[in-house]
């Protein structure tokens, strides 16, 4: 590889007619695992920023599973495996990642993709509103704010419901920081940074200067202590990073180096 080019070759492994595959034995796609709305959601990302004909074939296909796995509710289910939607791992988190995942591919330049993203993005809005778990408030943070220029006529909701969205998330901040721990809750688990990116993508929409701070003091926290080694070492989810305890480094997840 050279520049920019990415090899997609394993991306093309695990995706199959249905969508992008769940989990992987090395480097086999393991059907069993079945198919979710996250990694989907994932990949639709990754396949936007493909080119040429890869670019309309994955995004098509990503975007269909996604629209498939859409509740009559808005949220989505999680899970499909042997071809049938189970709702066991439905989550807030997978929500929310969805949800951003669609306001970003509502302004792409496929039409077919951008107009389901926007019928699944609107259909979601009151889920959306309601959000607690403090991941997937980051992630709908973004989610809105890459919206907010393609869906002119929900100007109004999107702002209301991101601010409120980004006010619990620094309130909660607020609460748990202390001398020696600047972060939202009282251990670090999964995809972290998204809420350190959140705090940033919230002041660059309006400039809240309380929010680009705890983006600063967050992320700051995050790097000080994942790169103490010289490299980045991620928190690892045999235990989680539980405030006033030592970092776990097994098992780690790749989701946390993206």
């Amino acid at each position: 590889m050279s520049g920019q080019e990415i090899d997609y070759r394993h991306f093309r492994t695990l995706t199959d007619k249905t969508g992008i595959i769940q989990f992987a034995i090395k480097n086999r796609p393991d059907i069993n695992s079945g198919h979710t709305a996250d990694d989907n959601a994932r990949a639709l990302l990754v396949a936007l920023n493909m080119r040429g004909e890869e670019r309309l074939y994955y995004t098509r296909l990503f975007t269909n599973f996604l629209w498939s796995a859409q509740w009559l509710d808005g949220s989505w289910c999680n899970l499909k495996l042997h071809q049938r939607f189970v709702p066991t791992l439905d989550s807030e988190d997978s929500l929310g990642r969805t949800f951003m995942a669609c306001g970003i591919g509502a302004g792409c330049d496929i039409d077919e993709v951008a107009g389901r993203c926007r019928e699944m993005y609107v259909k979601a809005l009151p889920m959306v509103s309601q959000l607690q778990a403090p991941r997937s408030q980051a992630y709908a943070i973004i989610g809105l704010v890459r919206g907010f220029d393609t869906f002119v006529t929900y100007q109004d909701l999107l702002a209301d419901v991101v601010n409120r969205l980004a006010a619990a998330l620094m309130e909660r901040y607020l609460r748990q920081r202390g001398p020696e721990w600047r972060w939202f809750e009282d251990r670090l688990t999964y995809c972290n940074g998204i809420m350190p990116q959140a705090m940033f993508t919230y002041y660059g929409w309006n400039g809240d200067k309380r929010a680009r701070q705890i983006g600063e003091e967050t992320l700051g926290f995050l790097s000080d202590n994942l790169f103490t080694r010289g490299y980045l070492n991620i928190v690892g989810n045999e235990g989680w990073w539980e405030q006033g305890k030592e970092i776990p480094l097994f098992d780690q997840q790749p989701v946390d180096a993206c």
